[in-house]
């Protein structure tokens, strides 16, 4: 009897155990897995965000800082001296080629102007005077005497120009159609060539041409054999951003400064706008080269992990895959896939920081319609 009640015993602690251990497993009942059940119900599938590979021309970019300068700019300088009689404009004016800026009152211009006039017409009237001796009466008047007074008729003359050269100075003109950025000096103000401060020449006021900008830029030793000019560029103005500016390379400098390593050039881009001010930072994109019919795939797809790339891909039963990738150039929107993807694959864009291998997610369509550019920002 106490061998049969010492079986009975370990029989129904074996029991217990099994049946304990089938309850943590969830085996018995049919138990599902957390991530498709909450509290004995399955939860709704996640949902992502799937495409296809596309082959494509693949432009490669380089996006890089710059500074917007004018297309032409100049410092307006006084050419004579004298005190400011009027001012005709002020900072942000927009002026036309030719335009009176500013008039500088000289008197004593004037005065030597009239001077010089008045001898000028003497010695005009003299000349002709022994040219006509010199015809009619030979005695009178000799050929040296006639070419001392055309002498003295050129050298008044000569006067008589430079001092309505000056006084066309004294009337300041614009010297190409832009916008007043800077203005110095007020009415009144004693103005000249001589007046100087710190070594450098005042100006009056300092007029800038923004119909067009250029922009510098400083292109690392690696990219510079690859820049040409003519090379595209695109700007976005923040006012703007949905309406990229495009230009293109005007000039390069040909050699690279030599403790940064960079090699300055200059982007012209038109600015009708005007939103593109002097001074101004922003980035540049340029278009270094296209890579033909290439098979890419959205950047924002690529999983990085311990430096290899992967994507996760959905297979024919509509189950997760992971999917190791070769990868090559980089436009910063889309990247070259060299290994690991065909055509028709389905890969996860968005969504997939939610999911793992073989989980069977819904799909929604990301697919570029025909008459979108996936290439990137540049035409």
């Amino acid at each position: 009897m106490n061998a049969l009640a010492a079986s009975g015993k370990r029989s129904r602690v074996l029991l217990s155990g099994i049946c304990l251990f089938a309850l943590l497993s969830g085996g018995c009942h049919g138990a599902k897995s957390p991530r498709n059940s909450s509290y004995g119900s399955a939860s709704p599938p996640v949902s992502v965000g799937v495409t296809h590979p596309l082959v494509m021309d693949l432009p490669i970019l380089i996006r890089l800082p710059g500074t917007v300068l004018p297309y032409q700019t100049a410092g307006i300088n006084a050419q004579v001296t004298g005190y400011l009689k009027s001012v005709r404009v002020d900072i942000g004016s927009r002026v036309r080629h030719d335009d009176i800026l500013a008039e500088i009152s000289v008197p004593e211009l004037q005065n030597h102007f009239i001077k010089s006039l008045a001898d000028f017409q003497y010695h005009l009237t003299l000349l002709d005077r022994y040219r006509k001796t010199l015809v009619s009466s030979p005695d009178l008047v000799s050929v040296e005497e006639v070419d001392l007074a055309r002498n003295k008729y050129l050298v008044s003359l000569a006067e008589l120009r430079r001092l309505v050269t000056q006084l066309q100075f004294s009337v300041i003109r614009a010297p190409f159609s832009g916008v007043i950025t800077r203005r110095y000096v007020d009415p009144g103000a004693l103005v000249g060539p001589l007046r100087i401060r710190s070594g450098n020449l005042v100006p009056l006021f300092r007029l800038d041409d923004l119909r067009k900008v250029r922009v510098v830029v400083d292109i690392p030793q690696r990219f510079v054999n690859q820049i040409r000019l003519g090379t595209l560029a695109s700007v976005h103005i923040p006012q703007e951003p949905d309406r990229p500016v495009s230009g293109e390379v005007a000039l390069i400098s040909h050699a690279l400064d030599a403790d940064s390593k960079t090699m300055p050039i200059q982007v012209i881009f038109p600015n009708p706008s005007g939103h593109l001010k002097p001074g101004m930072f922003i980035r540049v994109e340029l278009l270094i080269t296209t890579l033909s019919h290439v098979l890419t795939v959205p950047d924002n797809a690529l999983i990085t992990r311990n430096g290899l790339v992967f994507v996760y891909v959905i297979d024919r039963q509509g189950l997760v895959e992971e999917r190791r990738l070769e990868t090559g150039e980089d436009n910063g929107i889309r990247i070259e896939v060299k290994k690991g993807l065909n055509p028709e694959d389905i890969i996860i864009v968005t969504g997939k920081h939610q999911i793992l291998p073989g989980d069977r997610p819904e799909q929604h369509d990301l697919s570029v319609s025909p008459g979108q550019r996936p290439q990137g920002r540049l035409p």
